[in-house]
């Protein structure tokens, strides 16, 4: 079964993908309510119920088969892939129940879940890590073309101390595997596997660098920059953003980027960093006392500056942690969630920072309730999955070329619930 609603460009006007006359407030409550509880019959009916922890966010991603992944914890801890092959539609599959892995960690708030985090290691195995209730780190992987999914446990593997946020993973330009987590003593750590080596290993990079301790909600993001250095990036205890930074051939450094530019303090959420299509590094945030979003910039050759994005769009405040990636048509793209909105902050190469809000105006309004998670589909699709208050998992879609943001339902089309409407 397919749920899918066109983005309209001008709510309110005659169209067939939207209603005649604006609705009234009361009106769009009232439809909303029928049209969640007809849902909640057809998902009662569903063979399995899979519900994330209080607004724990999907993570995204394209696996080494080109398959286009989306996972996330259930309210029983498993942990799930919504997944969707090339000229086929969206499946699912239970990780823990395929592999007999642990279950992920649990808690009443995001952060306090297992937080998975998916990526491509450089042997080409794809990896979804995430933090058990043990505070272990564990990985489930699938090599490719193996038939089947497996797990290990890189804490008892290496000896790591146990984690307390996290974990974030990423493969380094020196193709080393790298997990990433904040410890319970706020130092970073990171697990590593080097290409072709035996096994795993670790590293403290706080003790590595002498840099500043994590904040309390530290969740780092780590990245590769346009030149080739592996960074790590993290809000400290002083809320500044500091950067732990690797340069091919040398040992472990730190920056602190908010004293380098000037920049207004950081709040709690996660930054988010990635290489822009115009090879500027690029760490977003939200900011700690008027929740506007900031960016930290570092062009090729140059020192680190920052921009106030809100300002130069006139986009609403933040409501929860921010995701930036590049779209399949190079425009470079920072989505978050509003109070009841999913945005994008986005810069089109050679023109300014604009802003537009992807999900108000829809005919069946879907309030978001977890932090999206922005990434490019393997069929150049740009893809924002995200859990909404109707307890389903949905996808904002662009395809390339197109011009105007569509919706699909995943859970629906799964014949699973993805998420608990809780705020993140």
């Amino acid at each position: 079964m397919k749920s899918q609603v066109n983005r309209t460009a001008n709510p309110g006007q005659s169209s067939s993908d939207r209603l005649e006359q604006p609705m009234t407030k009361k009106e769009v409550t009232l439809k909303t309510q029928i049209i969640k509880t007809m849902l909640a019959g057809l998902i009662c009916a569903a063979a399995s119920v899979l519900i994330t922890p209080l607004g724990a966010s999907a993570a995204a991603y394209v696996r080494s088969d080109s398959v286009n992944s989306v996972v996330y914890e259930g309210s029983d801890y498993h942990i799930y892939e919504l997944y969707l092959p090339l000229g086929q539609g969206w499946n699912y599959g239970d990780l823990t129940a395929q592999t007999g892995a642990p279950l992920a960690d649990r808690g009443r708030e995001a952060y306090y879940a297992g937080q998975p985090a998916a990526y491509i290691r450089s042997d080409e195995v794809n990896s979804v890590v995430y933090r058990g209730s043990n505070k272990h780190i564990y990985e489930l992987y699938l090599p490719l073309g193996a038939p089947s999914w497996k797990y290990g446990d890189l804490t008892a593997q290496t000896g790591a101390p146990l984690a307390k946020w996290g974990p974030v993973a990423y493969r380094r330009s020196d193709r080393v595997n790298a997990v990433v987590y904040v410890g319970a003593d706020n130092h970073i750590y990171e697990l590593y596997l080097p290409f072709g080596a035996p096994g795993w290993k670790y590293g403290d990079l706080t003790a590595q660098t002498g840099a500043p301790l994590a904040g309390s909600h530290a969740l780092p993001a780590a990245y590769v920059r346009s030149d080739k250095v592996n960074a790590v990036v993290y809000v400290g205890a002083d809320n500044h953003i500091y950067e732990l930074y690797l340069p091919l051939g040398q040992g472990w450094k730190y920056g602190d980027l908010t004293a380098q530019t000037g920049a207004p303090l950081a709040g709690y959420e996660a930054p988010a960093a990635y290489v822009r299509s115009d090879q500027v590094n690029s760490v977003v945030y939200v900011d700690k006392n008027n929740y506007r979003i900031y960016e930290l910039y570092l062009p090729l050759g140059q020192g680190w500056k920052y921009g106030d994005l809100t300002a130069k769009t006139g986009a609403p405040t933040a409501d929860g942690k921010l995701s930036g990636y590049v779209r399949s048509d190079g425009v470079n793209s920072v989505v978050y969630k509003g109070s009841q909105y999913i945005a994008e902050v986005y810069l089109v190469p050679g023109q300014g920072w604009k802003y537009a809000d992807l999900t108000t105006g829809w005919s069946v309004p879907i309030i978001p309730y977890s932090a999206p998670d922005g990434y490019r589909r393997s069929d150049n699709v740009n893809s924002v999955p995200y859990c909404g208050d109707d307890n389903h998992i949905h996808e904002l879609y662009l395809p390339l070329g197109a011009k105007t943001w569509q919706i699909g339902d995943l859970s629906l089309q799964t014949s699973v619930t993805g998420c608990h409407p809780v705020i993140h």
